[in-house]
């Protein structure tokens, strides 16, 4: 599953990196205009779902 996950994320990284998919947006924050602030705050996203999704899992196998 984390497979899964990771080349999903890599793939939406890169098609948004290369223009396939619009980076334009309205911004969700004023710092966040360019392209590459786009990428760089979809692999702080990703990276903080995985370590919540991996925390969780620790804490339900020790119950």
């Amino acid at each position: 599953m984390i497979f899964l996950q990771t080349a999903l994320g890599i793939l939406l990284v890169l098609l948004i990196a290369n223009g396939v998919l619009p980076a334009d947006w309205e911004p969700l924050h004023p710092r966040i205009e360019s392209r590459a602030d786009w990428v760089f705050t979809l692999f702080l996203l990703m990276s903080l779902a995985e370590l919540v999704r991996d925390g969780s899992a620790i804490i339900y196998y020790r119950r």
